[in-house]
């Protein structure tokens, strides 16, 4: 059975810390305090450098204040896997202390912020978690997530401060959404101009195939008229002379032919050389054959 506080009579009612830490822990929860907005937040420094700011955190019962930026570094950057450090606010009661600490995390391809210790001697609460991508050599602000207002990592020491000033994570947000708009832009670009310059270059192998398809067909249409006129000019010499003449008559008889054929038919008077027992033409006595005709009768 414990309570206090009595005043003491011949030192019957000696306290301990550990009587005043259970006594502060009924009403004081674990966490950071809200006022300032900015207390224990992490921030960027030079190169691998981070700065926690002045504020105050509360461990079971167990009150910690830091006056002044404090620098912490972060290890160097591994050269092809990334990882997450987290920063703490440890209060060890082996040690008889409270200590602000980087927890360093295991280079991973999908990297995990170290686990918390929090036992009856070692008890850590997060501040913030900072990604250390592969080759990282200066940590910047859009690096660094707040822990703060997280409940299961840190939490807001309750039951002291009734109002919350949330302006200093709003900044920080917006911060952090400025840079992540900037990213997104920046990729945005880089991904049309390598599409422009897919385009350009598929525009460029399109014309070069037409002018080498417009330049095989040239080709090829010269050879065949040449092939043609070569070809023509070989049918002339062959029907030239005698055999143009020969053509031309039969042409002109066949003509002949056509002009009797078509009479005949259009005055319907058809009319024949009368042949021999030999198949020839009976002639007269001038030389010239003997014709027959007759027409159709029409019933």
């Amino acid at each position: 059975m414990n309570y206090m506080p009595f005043n003491s009579v011949d030192h019957d009612r000696v306290y301990k810390a550990e009587d005043w830490a259970w006594y502060f822990s009924t009403f004081i929860s674990n966490g950071v305090f809200p006022a300032p907005s900015d207390g224990l937040q992490v921030v960027a420094g030079d190169g691998m450098t981070i700065g926690v700011r002045p504020g105050y955190g509360f461990i079971n019962g167990y009150a910690f204040r830091n006056q002044e930026l404090y620098n912490l570094t972060i290890s160097n950057a591994d050269g092809s896997l990334d990882r997450i450090d987290r920063v703490v606010l440890r209060w060890d009661l082996t040690q008889r202390l409270m200590e602000l600490a980087v927890l360093t995390g295991s280079p991973s391809k999908s990297p995990t912020a170290p686990a918390l210790t929090q036992g009856a001697d070692v008890w850590e609460i997060a501040l913030a978690d900072v990604s250390v991508t592969k080759g990282l050599t200066t940590v910047t602000q859009a690096q660094i997530t707040d822990d703060r207002y997280n409940s299961s990592l840190c939490g807001i020491c309750a039951g002291v401060i009734t109002q919350i000033d949330a302006s200093t994570l709003t900044a920080q947000f917006d911060s952090f959404f400025e840079q992540y708009t900037a990213k997104i832009t920046e990729s945005y670009g880089n991904y049309t101009a390598s599409i422009e310059a897919y385009e350009a270059a598929w525009k460029a192998a399109l014309d070069d195939w037409k002018a080498s398809e417009q330049s095989e067909q040239d080709t090829w249409q010269t050879a065949q008229w040449q092939a043609f006129s070569e070809w023509l000019s070989k049918c002339e010499a062959a029907i030239s002379g005698s055999t143009a003449a020969t053509l031309t008559a039969e042409v002109v008889e066949h003509d002949e032919r056509l002009d009797v054929l078509e009479h005949m038919t259009i005055q319907n008077d058809f009319f024949a050389p009368l042949l021999d027992d030999d198949n020839c033409p009976i002639l007269d006595d001038d030389g010239f054959a003997i014709l027959r005709d007759w027409k159709y009768k029409y019933a």
